[in-house]
């Protein structure tokens, strides 16, 4: 036995507060008797590893050792001469209960899946899985008050009774916060304690019930280390490369998330309700890439809710269908249906006519180079064009919940996008020349998906998550360059051509790297689990099985070889831990581990997170949480340039999961903070940095050197990158939440090793060094909203076309007079900048919802570049030099659009 003396032999009746974060009970039991003055007897093979996780407030001695000794099974006795020992507890009834329960939407019914689940005291908590549900096991008896919350809602808090040995279930409904700037965009950093009782969870920049204004994809501006809104290119995370991250569709992998060459999002802005970003530091159960997520959930309609609504735009018409009702004992079902199509074969818009009409022009330094022709094409004008575009997507998505804890959804999509144009030119005065040049190119995109998932809460510590997915992504593209008159001006042509044009003899040109089509197959099936073993600890665990497929197609001519199909597996898992220990902390550090058939080894990725959260800081209530690992890539994407003479669309996507090259890698070191110093202000603060020992991208040597290749290796090759940066958001609202104001700056550094196309490493061609960010909403009254917008861009490289850098350079390496295209760091664009206004109205109409929007684009009317090229100087009727041509967005244009909902 051990005793440990104090200077008083009786128990003092006193207060005690203390905060153990898992110190020994040794530790613990020797602080008591120290601090209070009583003496302590115990056997050291009782509590011998035995660990305190406690935090004690104001409470008498007796009280404490109760509290503390219960969690572990033992008690105490005090003897006659006041000392105390401690003893094995006799088991009576069980002084322990489980929790469960699903959180969803007020309005919707719908489930609220990452919403956090916290004790009011901070002693634990826990977060819904997929279909909104949680569970708390081991939860002592008694009453507990709990704070729910999530991004975008009004935070609740709720007092729970727990009897001993019984299961309470719960479901809790959490109201939407009032309209702000952009639908629901969820982060990996969120607050999960809260300071001001009615203000939601942070770590979303808006929320708005009417639409998402250019896409789910593109609408993400204002997350901090996200570059997007810019038409003609892409989306990058925190200095990753613009293939590296994943688009999801309800969790399922989409290759192919845009159209018209990125202009606009393949997805019906009607059919997403939500939209999560994953970015650097996320956990192992996130899957592998070395960039992030971007998953977009499909929205289903409330309970009970039956209505169709219909939208119109110059560019597109949207319908959506909505059935929602409650069956027997509980259960409901819930459809959802959205359709998109452009009009453009009824009402051309004529700002995107435009456009396309100055962006369709033959450029003559990459024809000349890439094309085998005898006539230079300098000596030809732009005489004519046709272009024609079409889309159509079309969602469908099914809920059913036989009882409270267990859903089953199914969502099916389908989408197809076309883009074509043709630029005729003729011959200039006074050469002895082909009198027509010719050149069209044709794009498509093609995406199909369906997934079935199962979501059961089967115990009070289970709870359950299953899909089985597939999707198809295919992308076909046909370039066409000759001399002569295609049938289709001769047809179409407003001009009358001679009659000699109709004998002219059109012979069409193969590009030596033409890309014809690129198709990837996608099987998934996977099961995740999360046990609770206590209101403190819970494990997460997941398998999955992968099957994919990919072929590309590049012509019978063309230098890049044609690739046979290549199919391959992989069996994935992870494991991991979330641990809340002491008053505010937050744990999660797991692993992530992948079999992949092609190389017969298993990849290891482990990552980890830490989280702390402050409500009674004398700044107000803070949150800080720094987060990485090791993250892999085992499906990647290559970028091609477009080696067409027009080349509209930049860049084509290749897909590949083959070849000998080393598996992409990269470390992730992330950390974020986060300030909320009243409920009319929050302020955001993060910083990132990413080693790339092992990344991929595209070599365009390969096209020459690789003839008779048919493994990946001939487009790609391994290099190292290295990116960081640094993000602020600011947000303040006045007049009682009818004003909210948001502002952010974004800086990026990323360099990538391209010694073998240009001899050293450079900053890479995405990335954006500086990005100002401003929004304004104002609900001016209950039917009338402003909505005002702005972005910068400064610092942008890489300023000529794509082909310039990846074929002049690389084929015809000398400079063309003071244009050297070896040294894209020094290629300067103009600053981008535009501002936008919105004006909603929302009539009250007794049979129908009606909502009138009128945006008014780029109010600064500025021309923004986008990219340059080389434009021929003339002479006495010879080339005698170059001058840049910029390629421009539209000046300022009105947009009007009418929304109805019956």
């Amino acid at each position: 036995m051990i005793a440990l003396p104090a200077g008083a032999q009786t128990v003092q009746e006193q207060t005690v507060s203390y905060d153990f974060r898992g110190e020994s009970l040794e530790q613990v039991l020797d602080a008591i008797a120290r601090d209070s003055g009583i003496d302590l007897v115990y056997d050291p093979e009782l509590v011998r590893g035995q660990q305190v996780f406690k935090r004690i407030e104001s409470s008498e001695v007796t009280e404490a050792l109760r509290l503390i000794l219960f969690d572990l099974n033992l008690d105490y006795i005090i003897l006659s001469s006041g000392t105390v020992v401690i003893i094995r507890r006799v088991e009576s009834a069980p002084a322990f209960g489980t929790l469960s329960g699903i959180i969803v939407d007020s309005q919707t019914g719908e489930p609220l899946p990452g919403a956090t689940v916290m004790f009011a005291d901070a002693a634990g908590g826990t977060s819904t899985g997929q279909m909104g549900q949680f569970s708390i096991n081991r939860l002592m008896s008694g009453s507990h008050t709990l704070i729910f919350s999530y991004v975008g809602y009004s935070a609740v808090t709720k007092q729970i009774t727990i009897s001993p040995g019984r299961h309470v279930q719960e479901t809790i409904e959490m109201r939407p916060q009032p309209v702000d700037v952009a639908p629901v965009i969820v982060e990996a950093h969120r607050p999960q304690l809260y300071n001001f009782g009615d203000r939601g969870e942070s770590g979303s920049f808006g929320f708005d019930s009417y639409e998402w204004t250019r896409g789910p994809v593109q609408d993400l501006a204002m997350i901090p280390g996200v570059k997007s809104g810019v038409p003609m290119s892409d989306i990058s995370l925190q200095g990753g490369q613009e293939s590296e991250h994943r688009v999801m569709l309800d969790g399922v992998p989409m290759y192919s998330p845009y159209t018209i060459g990125r202009l606009f999002s393949s997805f019906s802005p009607y059919a997403i309700g939500s939209v999560e970003v994953q970015r650097a530091g996320y956990d192992a159960s996130q899957g592998s890439q070395i960039a992030g997520l971007i998953d977009m959930s499909h929205h289903l309609p409330p309970k009970g809710q039956k209505g169709v609504m219909f939208q119109a735009d110059p560019v597109s018409i949207n319908l959506r269908g909505d059935l929602s009702y409650s069956l027997k004992n509980q259960s409901s079902v819930s459809v959802m249906s959205a359709f998109r199509t452009n009009i453009w074969s009824v009402y051309r818009d004529p700002v995107l006519e435009e456009t396309l009409r100055e962006w369709d022009v033959i450029d003559p330094l990459i024809t000349n180079s890439m094309a085998d022709i005898e006539d230079n094409a300098a000596y030809f004008e732009p005489y004519n064009h046709q272009s024609d575009l079409s889309f159509h997507d079309f969602h469908t998505a099914v809920r059913y919940k036989p009882n409270t804890y267990n859903t089953v959804q199914l969502s099916v999509y389908d989408s197809d996008n076309s883009l074509g144009t043709a630029v005729l030119n003729r011959s200039l005065p006074g050469q002895d020349i082909e009198p027509y040049l010719y050149a069209a190119e044709t794009y498509s995109w093609n995406n199909r998906m369906a997934q079935l998932s199962w979501n059961s809460l089967p115990t009070p510590r289970l709870g359950i998550d299953s899909q089985i997915s597939y999707t198809r992504s295919l992308f076909s593209h046909s370039s066409e360059l000759g001399f002569g008159i295609p049938l289709q001006f001769r047809a179409n042509s407003e001009t009358s051509f001679s009659s000699d044009a109709g004998g002219i003899q059109f012979d069409r040109v193969e590009l030596p790297s033409d890309v014809k089509g690129n198709e990837i197959e996608h099987f998934i099936v996977k099961s995740d689990a999360s046990f609770s073993f206590s209101p403190s600890v819970e494990l997460l665990g997941g398998i999955q099985f992968d099957r994919v497929s990919n072929a590309l197609d590049s012509g019978e001519e063309g230098s890049l070889p044609p690739i046979s199909d290549v199919t391959s597996s992989m069996l994935s898992g992870y494991l991991s831990g979330s641990f809340r220990f002491g008053r505010y902390w937050h744990l999660n550090a797991g692993s992530r581990f992948t079999h992949l058939d092609k190389t017969s080894r298993v990849y290891a990725e482990p990552r980890m997170s830490l989280q702390v959260d402050r409500p009674e800081a004398g700044i107000g209530y803070w949150s800080g949480k720094i987060s990485g690992g090791l993250y892999r890539q085992f499906i990647n994407e290559y970028r091609v340039s477009n080696s067409g003479a027009t080349s509209v669309v930049p860049s084509f996507s290749i897909w590949s999961h083959a070849g000998t090259l080393p598996i992409p890698k990269a470390y992730h070191l992330t950390g974020s903070w986060y300030l909320e110093p009243s409920e009319k202000s929050t302020l955001r603060i993060e910083g990132y940095l990413k080693l790339q020992p092992v990344t991929s991208i595209t070599s365009y040597r390969g096209f020459n050197e690789g003839e008779g290749e048919t493994d990946v290796d001939v487009f790609a090759e391994t290099t190292k990158m290295r990116a960081y940066g640094a993000g602020i958001r600011y947000e303040r609202t006045f007049f009682e939440s009818k004003l909210k104001l948001l502002s952010g700056y974004d800086y990026s550094y990323a360099t990538i090793d391209m010694d073998t196309q240009f001899s050293r490493s450079v900053s890479t061609p995405w990335n954006d060094p500086h990005r100002g960010q401003f929004r304004a909403v104002w609900n001016i009254f209950n039917d009338l909203t402003l909505i005002g917008k702005w972005q910068g861009v400064w610092g942008r490289t890489w300023a000529f076309r794509d082909s310039y850098y990846s074929y002049l350079q690389v084929f015809e390496q000398e400079s063309m007079n003071e244009f050297d295209f070896g040294s894209p760091d020094d290629d300067n664009l103009s600053h981008f900048s535009q501002a936008d206004l919105s004006v909603l109205y929302r009539p009250e109409l007794e049979a129908a919802k009606l909502l009138l929007r009128l945006d008014f684009i780029n109010i600064l009317n500025r021309r923004n570049v986008i990219d340059h090229r080389l434009s021929p100087v003339f002479k006495e009727s010879d080339v005698s030099g170059y001058d840049i041509t910029r390629r421009t967005l539209p000046g300022f244009y009105p947009k009007f659009s009418l929304k109805v909902s019956l």
